[in-house]
């Protein structure tokens, strides 16, 4: 069942790199002199040096569909979108602030609005490396967020992280983790995901429930990230 579980994935990513290209997220707040944030400020993203407003998208790769250019700051004074790989100037207006634009912002790996620096963490959620405690709930609130706001990666910092612990009472804690459209996990080297084994149990870590399953089926995947059976299998 577990290599059930790796080879849907598998198939999945697949299917993703050959119908779609991969987007970089940019997410930045707006704040006005004094330094309060600015709701319902429009945002123009422009492909550089020129006036014509760029293709946006709203996910991880192009086939999840593109995001309407310009966009809205929301009440934390916050925008996002995602673009392919490139240069772009950004312009921001409002009442009450000074229009400015930001010119020759590069989008891509080696720019902004990709790096792994820039990609929300499951600590972020209260997931805690080195401790033995269960971190399935933290985990899928995380995937849920980064779903919700359009996909992306997350970040599963070097340390131990438990699923599936014997004594979660969470509905979610005993469905493992569940991946979300358009959601990578990706794991900073050292990183582990462990499964215990029931207890009693010298079968199967997970006999009635899935360590790791999928709610939608596209742009999903795990990278770089150990998944660890503690009884070995």
């Amino acid at each position: 069942m577990r290599k059930m579980i790796v080879a849907a994935l598998g198939v999945l990513l697949l299917a993703a790199a050959v119908l779609a290209d991969t987007t970089y997220r940019v997410e930045d707040d707006v704040r006005n002199q004094s330094g309060v944030v600015v709701s319902g400020a429009t945002v123009t993203v422009y492909n550089a040096d020129t006036t014509t407003p760029a293709t946006l998208y709203s996910g991880i790769d192009t086939a999840l569909g593109t995001k309407s250019n310009p966009v809205y700051t929301d009440s934390s004074g916050r925008y996002w979108f995602y673009a392919l790989p490139g240069r772009y100037d950004i312009k921001v207006e409002r009442t009450g602030v000074t229009t400015y634009t930001r010119e020759d912002v590069i989008v891509g790996a080696s720019g902004g609005g990709g790096g792994g620096s820039d990609w929300p963490s499951i600590e972020d959620y209260g997931a805690g490396a080195g401790d033995t405690t269960d971190d399935t709930d933290e985990i899928n609130a995380a995937v849920a967020a980064v779903s919700a706001s359009g996909g992306g990666k997350i970040l599963v910092p070097s340390g131990d992280f438990y699923v599936n612990k014997a004594g979660a009472t969470s509905s979610t804690s005993q469905s493992g983790i569940i991946l979300m459209d358009g959601v990578t996990l990706v794991g900073e080297p050292g990183a582990r995901i462990i499964i215990p084994a029931q207890q009693g149990s010298t079968a199967s870590p997970f006999p009635s429930c899935w360590a790791i399953s999928a709610d939608g089926a596209y742009g999903i995947g795990i990278e770089d990230l150990e998944i660890v059976f503690e009884d070995g299998q």
